[in-house]
């Protein structure tokens, strides 16, 4: 990795820690995150169904209770194989198969696109605009 390229990862990573620090902040106003994402909405607050989607999605790139840090990698490598059919930056790529491989800048898209709509969902507070 060329000096250019490390800079560019960097200023990216420090880019989703920004967004991944609104994202906590809009989430903090619940008192326990955990039991927020497991229950269903129809037992707790008028939220539709899209939106709640949002955020539980969201909720899901941060580490769980007791999960390490590469319990939460292989989670999230896998929500980003479902949605794109890309294997993560960071994990093996077959070699017969380098077309499902996928670019740094590719999953801080996929990763900031998460955060913006549940960022968004919170936002519009279960309101239908």
């Amino acid at each position: 990795m060329s000096e250019h390229e490390l800079y560019e990862a960097v200023r990216i990573i420090e880019q989703l820690e920004t967004e991944n620090a609104e994202l906590r902040g809009a989430l903090k106003e619940y008192e326990d995150v955990t039991a927020f994402k497991d229950c269903d909405p129809a037992d707790s607050v008028v939220v539709p169904r899209d939106d709640w989607d949002a955020i539980k999605k969201a909720l899901k790139l941060f580490r769980l209770k007791d999960e390490g840090h590469n319990e939460c990698f292989e989670r999230v490598a896998e929500m980003y194989y479902k949605d794109t059919g890309k294997i993560a930056p960071g994990k093996d790529v077959p070699a017969a198969a380098p077309e499902y491989s996928s670019t740094f800048e590719e999953f801080c898209v996929w990763h900031k696109g998460i955060v913006l709509a549940a960022l968004a969902a919170i936002e519009k507070g279960g309101q239908d605009e």
